[in-house]
């Protein structure tokens, strides 16, 4: 595993937080948020409780970008799906949570050009997606408390990930012990640029949205020979790694599509494109046996 050393020796949530005025801002208010509810509430089961952070963090967040800040219906958070993630994340044994990064705020026309350096590895969240991540963060580092879990958040080094770590770790230290890393194995792949394979071509091997299907040949294509099987053995030995660790820790593993579509494949499942934030939770049940439960929309409202 390759972890990131701080820039200028400092801690690295340290230097992500003074990248962005809008990460003090959501981890702030996550950290409030979880002292009301470690105070005042019953359980878990209110999302009236997040949602109040979501519209709040609208308020406080509105001057960040010209984007629309509003969180409509479909980015509440789904009662059904915080009882689950509760529940998976209760039992005896160590836990490692594969999640996709929140959406990237970008201005290019298309996906093949968001997917293309520098763009792929600088664009940060866009708001609203910071909203939600501080949302999951509560709901995860409150569940942690609740069960004497510790958080432990790697991410890769791209931006839009980083900053969904950032969220999730910021707001656990409020709950509990936190650590944030990079490791260079969840990284996003990066479609070629131009001069080495025309957009004409690069169209032929992508999905109409100018996504990269999960297909050997294909990722092959266009990420060079034997990527596809290298993400599959990195998520391999990640999560081989993740489940022999502490049984008292919760890992947090913030990538992107092709690692969470090599973690389906493992598990014998059709390939998943997760909404930003969906996840796939991994432990051990009570026989040692293996448990995994899929969450493509997060806690969110579909």
């Amino acid at each position: 595993m390759t972890m990131q050393e701080a820039p200028r020796g400092q801690d690295l949530l340290t230097e992500l937080l003074s990248q962005d005025p809008r990460l003090r801002v959501v981890i702030v208010q996550a950290k409030d948020q979880l002292f009301i509810t470690r105070y005042t509430l019953n359980g878990l089961s209110t999302p009236p409780v997040l949602a109040v952070l979501q519209k709040g963090l609208v308020v406080r967040l509105n001057f960040s970008f010209s984007e629309a800040n509003q969180v409509g219906e479909r980015g509440l958070v789904n009662e059904d799906s915080l009882k689950r993630l509760k529940e998976a994340l209760q039992t005896d044994g160590p836990h490692v949570v594969f999640m996709r990064h929140g959406t990237q705020f970008s201005d290019k026309p298309d996906k093949i050009a968001i997917m293309h350096l520098p763009n792929n590895m600088n664009e940060p969240l866009t708001t609203q997606s910071m909203i939600q991540a501080t949302a999951t963060a509560v709901a995860i580092a409150e569940i942690a408390r609740r069960t004497g879990k510790k958080i432990r958040v790697v991410s890769s080094e791209n931006r839009r990930a980083l900053q969904t770590a950032a969220v999730i770790a910021g707001a656990a230290k409020a709950a509990t012990t936190a650590t944030l890393e990079i490791d260079q194995r969840l990284n996003c792949v990066n479609y070629p640029p131009i001069d080495e394979m025309s957009e004409e071509e690069l169209r032929s091997h992508l999905d109409a949205g100018g996504s990269l299907p999960w297909e050997e040949d294909t990722v092959n294509a266009i990420c060079g020979a034997g990527t596809y099987q290298r993400i599959m053995e990195d998520m391999k030995q990640m999560l081989d790694e993740t489940l022999v660790q502490d049984s008292n820790i919760i890992t947090i593993v913030i990538t992107h599509t092709p690692q969470t579509q090599a973690m389906d494949t493992l598990f014998w499942q059709q390939p998943n494109r997760l909404r930003e934030l969906g996840m796939r939770v991994v432990s051990f049940g009570q026989n040692r046996e293996i448990q995994t439960t899929l969450f493509p929309n997060g806690i969110f409202v579909s």
